[in-house]
Formats: structure tokens, sequence, C-alpha cells
């Protein structure tokens, strides 16, 4: 790791430093401190190892920032061999990258990138450095250097070895090919299946031709040039079952107009008609995915629209608690995801949700399900499958979406380095305050459920009013009606309303609890010298602090406190452990809050009522200026905050749980 002082940056120092010694003023402290996050700036991959015009250069590592933070650009320094036998000495710089997220960053090898090698084939061999510019503390940092090679080719010629044959297919099903020069994005051009042959309908007769169909071959992996597949669409043999005998070749079409060609492989493909295999349930709720797994499944956009997918439910659902059954014959259109797997989302607006109740009954189903697949004028139903499941409560699902923002501003706590450990803590906290309600908090984003809420967790508030959060929704959904609200981003409808347009969790503005808040927040009536003496230890703003680094714990990690830890602390491991601690409460109670603002609290039966009347102690619901630090913090004996007894009953009520209800310490709301 080097960190140096860029040029631009060096001269406002200098400037600074003879203005302070004209004046005789001490500005030693106007030296920036190193940014302890950018000081573990590195770089472990670069690929692909062979680029084309317009390639997509793929970087990962670590500590990588977005451009509110500083510009980062890609340095190469070695030598490129070219056709003609001659080495050229390169010192090039690349970029600016595009930032993906923290380990990873991009560069398209664009006219101006290639100008920067040798006009001609070749290879470089040497080493690469990542460069960022801070914004922050006018620094420079360079991550480690990274032994590269690459080679540089103006075409890609592709190879094609083997493509996988034999065996049993449905339409829809992928091939795997393997060979060498395959495209890897489509600013390099485009690697076209061609694949070309006859067609014995059932097996048997006559094998007649097929026009030559062409499938987009796409890349196995990230960077892999060597194997790669296509989808056998129903445009080549249908849906009704059969034997191919062909051919595939594979075709480059480059960006710049040249098309060169692989030679062919032979290939026998057996299709099967539509079949349901299994059906991947056991117990389902509203907004849920249910997934049926088989073959041959057809998407309504193929065949020119022609196509389809749809399921028939037949049997009984018994009531929880009933002994009588009620009949059900539905028609179920489910969503192709691709050949071998369907899913259908339980909802209200299909014959299964105005059969019944999907919101207040459950229950089991007992019965069969029957696939039909329709393809270019021609119907397949295959054969009956058994089918059972539970119906089970309304669950609210809630991703909690952690912003670069949120990221960035944890430097400002001097606590990058425990973000893990943080959001861990929030997870922790909002799964206590729902315990008996059947919601349910992730940091992934859901693939299981269709209708989820979302909570963003950002630093700063955009609106610029300080908030610690707020809830953008389009009003309190009372009983939980929507289940997809999305707490963050910018709202337009309320900002018609006169509200502010952005949502979610804004971290940076619990600086304003911080007696020194500096140029973070705007010090309120609330702040309190506790908060200054968990953060000080850290914030990098603050003469004595020093960030969290990686050597202040040992590779294992610093560990989740699940209870105060003793803070204030004295020795800096407990202080990490009381900053992981506090940090969590404040962003996971006023994550809770603002959850249940979109679920129709404080008062449901009040349109404009957003928080308890009065002030008590240990309330979530509270107004915001009556929930003081300590409280939030779950420090000094005092919080944690929790939903007052009408809420927690309401909560009940609408996402109803087989947990018990846990009463301890709720007071009534009024």
């Amino acid at each position: 790791m080097v960190t140096k002082t860029t040029t631009r940056f060096a001269l406002k120092a200098a400037t600074s430093l003879t203005i302070c010694m004209a004046l005789a003023l001490g500005c030693g402290g106007d030296a920036a401190a190193p940014d302890p996050w950018l000081q573990g700036l590195r770089l472990t991959a670069a690929q692909p190892d062979i680029l084309v015009p317009y390639s997509l250069i793929s970087l990962e590592g670590a500590r990588f920032v977005d451009g509110t933070l500083g510009e980062s650009e890609l340095h190469l320094l070695g030598q490129f061999s070219g056709a003609d036998g001659l080495a050229t000495e390169v010192d090039a710089v690349l970029g600016p990258l595009s930032f993906l997220d923290f380990e990873h960053m991009q560069l398209v090898f664009s006219d101006s990138a290639q100008a920067l090698l040798p006009n001609q084939d070749g290879q470089f061999i040497g080493e690469a450095w990542v460069e960022v510019a801070s914004t922050i503390d006018g620094l420079s940092y360079e991550s480690d250097r990274l032994p590269l090679q690459f080679a540089k080719q103006a075409e890609l010629v592709p190879q094609l070895s083997d493509a996988q044959s034999g065996g049993l297919f449905f339409a829809n099903d992928r091939v795997d090919v393997q060979g060498d020069g395959f495209f890897l994005s489509e600013g390099e051009g485009a690697s076209i299946a061609i694949v070309s042959g006859c067609f014995r309908a059932s097996g048997i007769g006559a094998c007649i031709d097929v026009a030559a169909q062409e499938f987009p071959l796409l890349p196995n992996r990230a960077n892999d040039r060597k194997n790669a597949h296509f989808v056998l669409s129903p445009d080549l043999a249908g849906i009704e079952g059969g034997v191919f005998e062909g051919s595939v070749a594979i075709v480059n079409r480059h960006a710049g107009g040249a098309e060169l060609r692989a030679d062919p492989v032979e290939v026998t493909y057996e299709f099967l008609p539509p079949t349901l295999f299994s059906v991947d349930v056991d117990e389902v709720s509203l907004g849920q995915y249910v997934k049926f797994l088989g073959g041959g499944f057809v998407g309504a956009t193929d065949g020119n629209g022609s196509g389809g997918t749809e399921l028939f439910l037949d049997g009984a659902f018994t009531p929880t608690g009933s002994d009588a059954s009620v009949p059900v014959d539905l028609l179920l259109l489910p969503e192709v995801l691709e050949g071998r797997t369907i899913r259908y989302v339980m909802n209200e607006d299909d014959e299964l949700g105005r059969a019944i109740d999907l919101r207040s009954v459950t229950g089991t189903f007992v019965g069969r399900v029957r696939l039909r697949v329709a393809y270019d004028g021609v119907v397949q139903v295959g054969e009956e499958l058994p089918i059972t499941f539970a119906l089970g409560p309304v669950k609210q699902v809630v991703y909690l979406r952690f912003l670069p923002d949120y990221v960035n501003t944890l430097r400002h706590f001097g606590l990058r380095a425990v973000d893990r450990e943080i959001r861990e803590r929030v997870l922790a906290v909002v799964t206590r305050d729902y315990a008996g309600a059947n919601l349910e908090v992730r940091e992934d984003v859901p693939s299981d459920f269709a209708l989820f809420a979302t909570v963003d967790i950002a630093g700063e508030d955009l609106n610029g009013l300080g908030l610690l959060g707020y809830d953008n929704t389009a009003g309190k959904d009372v009983g939980n009606l929507r289940l997809y609200d999305h707490i963050g981003g910018v709202n337009a409808v309320t900002q018609q309303d006169g509200y502010p347009g952005f949502g979610g969790v804004f971290i940076e503005s619990m600086f304003a609890f911080s007696e020194h808040p500096k140029r973070l927040a705007t010090s309120i009536s609330g702040a309190d010298p506790l908060f200054d003496r968990i953060f000080d230890p850290f914030r990098p703003d603050i003469g004595s602090g020093a960030p969290v680094r990686a050597s202040d714990f040992a590779s294992a990690g610093v560990g989740v406190p699940m209870a105060d830890p003793g803070c204030p602390a004295t020795d800096r491991a407990t202080r990490i452990k009381c900053a992981i601690w506090v940090l969590g409460n404040m962003i996971g109670t006023t994550v809770s809050h603002e959850i249940a603002h979109s679920l129709g609290l404080a008062n449901p039966d009040l349109p404009g009522a957003f928080h308890n009347e009065g002030d008590e102690e240990n309330r979530l619901m509270d107004n915001g200026g009556d929930r003081p630090f300590a409280e939030r913090a779950e420090l000094q004996g005092r919080g944690p905050g929790r939903f007052c007894r009408t809420a927690y009953d309401y909560l009940r009520e609408i996402l109803p749980s087989n947990e018990p209800a846990d009463y301890e310490g709720r007071e009534s709301c009024f």
C-alpha cells in the first residue's frame, strides 16, 4: 500500500504551509489524515486475458470507492510485444473506472484506451494497480501492484471443439459448448450458434429438413471465452417430441462488421414433449412463489406470441380447524423462468386468490396439477401430478437495502472496518422488535417472494432536513394491503402532497446527537455527551480519533454484541464493540419505526396519527424528539424501544404468527 499526494493537492498543501509560515501560525493540524478505508485498497484480479475493441475490463479487489469519494484509474506498466517481434515500453493510465461495488469495478476498452497501446495485435506483460484520487482528504492512494498479462487482438476467431449432444432434451433446454474465442459482452460483438439439420417427428419416419436457426451464445462464467451455452428454442423442432440430427457452427460477428466462423460439429438431440416433474412447495403464503420443475416450458412471447404454459389445479382445500373441504378447480398462468422451471405467485387477483381469502384463511390443499403447453398452433397436455401444500398466514418480508452512501458515511464514524458487524446487529434488532409478528427481515433481495417491502439505508438525508428516517410511501397502509412498500428512493406522489420526497434511514443525521457534529449535522436539544464518548475515539474529524482498522481485531472479526458490552468503555476493544452496539441499535430501531409507519402505525384508526400521543419511556412509535439518545442506543438501562400494547396487537392481527405473544414491558398506547 502506497499513499502519496497528487500534484493538484500537493500545490494546495504547499500554499497553506507558506501562508502558515508567513503568519507564524500553528498549522500542524491542517494536514489531512490518511483514510483508513483507502489505505486497504487492493487489486486482486483483472480480466479478461484477451482484449478486443470494446471489451469490458473487469477488476476485482477491495476497498474500492464510488465517484463521490474519489476518481479511480487503472495503471499499466510493462512491455507490449507486437506481431512484428518488437517490444514497446507501456506506461498507461486508463480511466476513469466505473464503480460496481466495493469489490468490483470495470472499464470499457474504448478507442481512447486502445490508443494507449501499440496499434497492432500483441501481448502485454507487466503489472497493474488502481489509483484513487480522494475527494475527501485530497490524497491519492495506490493499491499494491498486480502482475498482469493479456493479449490484445483486433479480431477473435472462434473455435468449437465440442457441443453437447446425445441424451434427452426438452424445448428451451440449454446446450453447453466448449472451444475458444467466444465473445463476452455486447460491445465486443455477438457469438452465434447456428444449428442446421433435419427432424424426425416422434423419432420415426423421414428426416425432414429444418431451416437453419441462430441462437445467441452466452458465456457460462464471467471472463471465460472457452465455455458457453445456447438455448434450443422451440423454433428448431417444436414441442411434440422427436429426433433432430444435424450440426452446430459458431460465428463471431464483430462490432466492427467482420464475421468469422468456426468449423461445425455433428449433434443429435432427442426431444421429449413438455413434462411436469415436481412441485417445490411445502407451505406458501400471499406474495410467495411456488416453483414447478419439469421441462419444455414455453413463454408467452415464444413463437411470435403463439406460445404459453398453463397449469390446471384440481382438488380440495380444507381450512384450518374445519372438517369441511372446499372444491378447487382453477387455471393458473405461471411465469416461465427458463425451460426447466416455472413459478406461480400466490396473489389475490386470479382465480385462486378470489376463491380463497389468502389474508385470513390458512389450511391445506390436496389435489392434482396438470400441465398444458401451446406453441405455434400445437398443444401438448401432460399427465396429472399429485400435489399437497399448506396455505400459511400472511408474511411480510422486508429487504434491508444498504446503499453505498451508507458505507461511505461509516467513514465519518470511523467504523467502515466493522460494517459487517453493524449490519448483523441491525438485522438482529429489527427481528427482535417484530418478534411475535409474521415479519422476516433480510439483507439479500428475496427470490422466493414476489411481494416484499424494501427499506433503503443511506448516509445523507437528501431532503436536507436532517431526518433520521422517513417513510415516503403513499400513505399509511392500514391492514398492510400492499406488502411491497419501498421506503426509500424518491416518491413523486409524496412530493406532490408537499411532503419530503426522499425516504429511507439516514445515518449521517445521527450525528445530531453529538455535542460537536461539525459539518455532519446540526446539533439538537437532545444532544448527549454519551454519544461523543462512544464515537469520538474513532471519528477521523476529531483530533484524537483513530478509525477502526483490521489490525484492531483478529481475522475472525470483533463479534456482534447481543447485550451492552459495558459502555462507555476505556479499552479500545470494548469501545469498538460499544460503537457496533450503539450504531446498530440506532439504525435498527429507526428501521423498525419506519416499517411500522408503512404498516399503518402509530394509530391505524386515525389517518393523520403517525406517532403515539405524549412521551413515555421506551415506546418505539413515540415522536422522534421524545426518544432520547440513551433509549435509542440502549445504554444506561434505557431501552429498547418497543411497540406498545395496542400497536403490538395490531401487528399480530395483520401479520398473524404461530409464535407466542410477548407482552413483557408493553404498556398501553393511550
